[in-house]
């Protein structure tokens, strides 16, 4: 994609009086962040469900174990855990999506029909992937913090 028009658009005009000799303040902002609504837990029994309604898929509670056990895999991952640690959510997505394959194909002996489906479908890989994020950033940060309190 190219950028292809630009304008540029006066949109208000103003002055500010500075008079010197006279004191002011400054005041920083008080809420800082990136704007971004925190999203609600969903527990993986419900983003299975969705899955099996919106892809066909026959995904169990055996099915849902393996995703568990990719998410415990990619939480104790010592690359994933120093990544969690050290960027925002957004940052750190990159870092699970590039690692996500190589967590669900060391687990593909285990379970072969789950790592098909996440390969083969990008729109499940793409629930896969969302649902992976919340759940393995918010027990990096969690870990990190508790390490924090126990040796601060």
């Amino acid at each position: 994609m190219r950028l292809k028009y630009y304008r540029l658009q006066k949109i208000g005009e103003g002055r500010i009086v500075l008079e010197p000799g006279t004191g002011g303040s400054l005041s920083a902002p008080s809420e800082v962040g990136t704007g971004r609504n925190e999203d609600e837990q969903v527990r993986l029994s419900e983003v299975v469900q969705v899955l099996n309604e919106r892809f066909g898929t026959n995904f169990t509670a055996t099915d849902e174990l393996f995703w568990e056990q990719v998410r415990d895999d990619a939480v104790a991952n010592k690359n994933l855990r120093q990544a969690g640690a050290a960027n925002t959510r957004d940052d750190f997505a990159y870092a699970l999506f590039q690692q996500l394959e190589e967590l669900v194909v060391g687990r593909m002996d285990r379970n072969g029909g789950q790592a098909g489906l996440f390969f083969e479908n990008p729109e499940v890989r793409s629930v896969i992937q969302n649902w992976m994020l919340d759940q393995v950033y918010d027990r990096i940060r969690l870990a990190q913090a508790a390490d924090a309190a126990t040796n601060g």
